[in-house]
């Protein structure tokens, strides 16, 4: 009897004992160490719902983020931002703390760390900056390059009117009847008359001392009744148009009707006719203008102002330029030269990509600063619809882009 009594007492005691040690176990497993140590150190915001405050910087020191750099939000130097961290029990990479909001009252929050070392924050608070990206380096936004693209609407326009000759020799004047809008892109006009014998058509500038943009009839062509034609126009100039009996015999007084249309070329850089008139434009993005050039006087000639379009852009290191005319109307004519800020050539001569496409490079490396590009522009400026068609350029921008390859 006493040895089964011993027996029993040393069961009991050993049971007592494993389960001592299970107890034991468990308690340490269930210890949050607060490991921090992943978190320490310096923040930087990059993100959010509040841009202003991005920027900001937050070293976190134990369990608290004190505020460094205050970017453009409300807060102080030594804010304390980020209270009473404490880490998940079941994720080492989230924590929970108290978010100081702008009001300066403490919010519920969490913090996950990400495998790319960035933290996410989310605020149990509903609002402006509840949600919010931080990382470890931060690197200073680029000011946007300056884009003198400055859009707007062009307004088309279509008008007529009906008028006789008396006889056959007479000469109808309409002095300024066709009136480009002062849009700075300009555009063209058509301008169409029809009768019973074949007319004839004048247009002209009354700015010209000598000329004319267009004199012709449709005489020999598929429909000699009806004289067509085109031509680029300048803005805020006017043109003279006159009319005649040409060839043929009808009774009169002879009935004619004219009709005319301008249509608007939206270009967002014109006027960039100059040196002096050069627009800024950023760097590796694909751009488009028109190569057009309107008639001021009764000519356009080569070299002429609005032959040209001019662009400049910044450098901020040593780099070897290049300008790629990316794609081209193929009745457009483009030649390019690269400019630095005292209009010294710095450009090579062109490399063909295909068709009537190129680009441009400087000649080695130029140092940092503010260029310049040169395009001259070449195509039909006048037109008889008679016998052709609106030129593709006309109704069709090149594209281009400027690069600064270091």
């Amino acid at each position: 009897m006493k040895t089964k009594i011993n027996f029993i007492l040393s069961v009991f005691i050993l049971i007592i004992g494993c389960t001592s040690d299970d107890n034991d176990n468990n308690d340490t497993n269930n210890i949050n160490t607060n490991d921090l140590s992943s978190i320490q150190g310096d923040w930087y915001r990059v993100g959010g719902n509040n841009p202003n405050n991005n920027g900001m910087k937050v070293n976190v020191d134990n369990d608290q983020g004190i505020i460094e750099v205050p970017a453009l939000s409300n807060f102080q130097v030594d804010d304390v931002k980020w209270a009473d961290i404490l880490q998940s029990d079941n994720d080492d990479n989230l924590f929970t703390y108290q978010e100081l909001g702008s009001n300066y009252n403490y919010f519920d929050a969490t913090m996950e760390l990400g495998v790319d070392d960035t933290l996410r924050i989310n605020i149990a608070s509903s609002g402006v900056g509840n949600i919010q990206k931080w990382v470890r380096t931060y690197i200073e936004p680029n000011e946007p390059e300056q884009h003198d693209c400055a859009q707007y609407g062009g307004d088309g326009f279509s008008d007529g009117r009906t008028e006789n000759w008396d006889e056959f020799n007479e000469f109808d004047l309409y002095p300024a009847l066709l009136a480009t809008p002062s849009e700075p892109g300009g555009g063209y006009f058509t301008f169409e008359i029809g009768t019973q014998l074949v007319p004839g058509v004048s247009i002209y500038s009354p700015l010209g001392t000598s000329g004319t943009i267009f004199t012709g009839s449709s005489a020999g062509t598929s429909d000699p009744n009806t004289n067509r034609m085109a031509f680029l126009a300048h803005p805020e100039i006017v043109y003279d148009v006159r009319v005649n009996p040409a060839h043929g015999s009808a009774a009169f007084p002879l009935e004619y009707t004219m009709s005319w249309s301008y249509t608007p070329t939206e270009d967002c850089y014109e006027p960039n006719n100059t040196f002096q008139q050069a627009k800024f434009i950023p760097k590796d993005e694909t751009l488009e203008a028109y190569g057009i050039s309107g008639y001021v006087t009764n000519y356009v000639s080569s070299g002429d102002e609005n032959t040209y379009d001019w662009y400049k852009f910044t450098t901020t290191t040593e780099s070897r330029l290049r300008f790629t005319l990316e794609s081209c109307p193929s009745d457009l004519t483009v030649w390019c030269n690269l400019l630095n800020s005292d209009g010294n050539f710095v450009n090579s001569p062109p490399t063909t990509i295909s068709g009537n496409t190129f680009y441009v490079e400087s000649n080695g490396y130029v140092p940092s600063g503010t260029y310049y590009v040169q395009l001259e522009l070449t195509g039909d400026v006048a037109v008889d619809l008679n016998t052709r068609s609106i030129p593709e350029f006309w109704t069709t921008p090149y594209e281009f882009r400027v690069e600064a390859i270091e």
